[in-house]
């Protein structure tokens, strides 16, 4: 009795193979988006962040300086905004400058200026308003409950020592100060440093509450109860809510571009 034999893969019925995953689109192609009628700030956004990657092997800076003129000097495209308020004549006039000699030395004057001024309207316009807020109201709390007890102290002393106010401000205020002005001038540590002793102050305050609720008869009858909850939630959003990634893009945060 014959044997019978499997059938033998035919070429046709190989497997077909995986090709190369799809790279990233390129500057021309987001540059099609952005002037496409639909254009939404998502496109201006991939824009931006196309125009932040280095030239690539192929290629030359001359091109990429060459493409980035183009940009600086087109008003259908330079004035598009993306999600952070950032237009792309700005980010071509940084793109260009990074490109360093000789490039950096075609931007035309007006474009510097114009980029040198949005440069430093960008972190105010960057700043979580939320979380601003919220820590605004566990500062203004606090500093209701804590400086004049504070100013009290310094004041048996004769003459006032002068010291001791820097040190009830600095206690008062310092912690929410440092996380405001390292995000908005892009110090990373600082920023988390601030944060650190934000969520301190909160753990503080909300320790406070807890105690007050558990100790001290009637507390939803005494103001000191809703003064240490205020606080302790304003500083504990606000530390959620002013985090690095709160302040901009992920090509925006606190030290990411050095």
């Amino acid at each position: 009795m014959e044997r019978v034999r499997p059938p033998r893969p035919s070429d046709d019925a190989a497997p077909e193979l995986i090709g190369p995953l799809p790279s990233s689109p390129s500057l021309a192609v987001l540059l099609d988006a952005v002037r496409s009628p639909a254009v939404a700030r998502e496109d201006v956004d991939a824009l931006l962040q196309g125009l932040a990657h280095p030239p690539s092997e192929d290629e030359s800076p001359r091109s990429r300086a060459d493409f980035l003129l183009s940009l600086i000097t087109a008003p259908s495209v330079g004035d598009l905004q993306s999600t952070q308020g950032v237009t792309v004549r700005t980010a071509a006039v940084r793109a260009l400058l990074d490109l360093g000699f000789p490039y950096a030395l075609e931007v035309p004057p007006e474009a510097l200026a114009d980029a040198l001024s949005a440069r430093d309207a960008t972190p105010l316009a960057q700043l979580p308003l939320p979380g601003a807020i919220a820590t605004l109201a566990g500062v203004t709390v606090q500093a209701a409950e804590l400086l004049p007890s504070m100013f009290q102290m310094a004041n048996r002393q004769f003459p006032p020592a002068a010291w001791m106010f820097l040190v009830a401000l600095s206690v008062v205020l310092g912690p929410a100060a440092m996380t405001v002005l390292s995000g908005l001038f892009r110090k990373r540590g600082l920023l988390i440093f601030g944060l650190c002793m934000m969520g301190l102050t909160s753990s503080f305050w909300l320790y406070t509450f807890v105690t007050q609720l558990l100790d001290t008869p009637f507390p939803l009858n005494k103001s000191a109860t809703f003064i240490s909850l205020v606080a302790g939630l304003g500083f504990l959003l606000g530390t959620f809510l002013l985090r690095p990634g709160a302040w901009g893009s992920d090509d925006e945060t606190p030290d990411s571009r050095r």
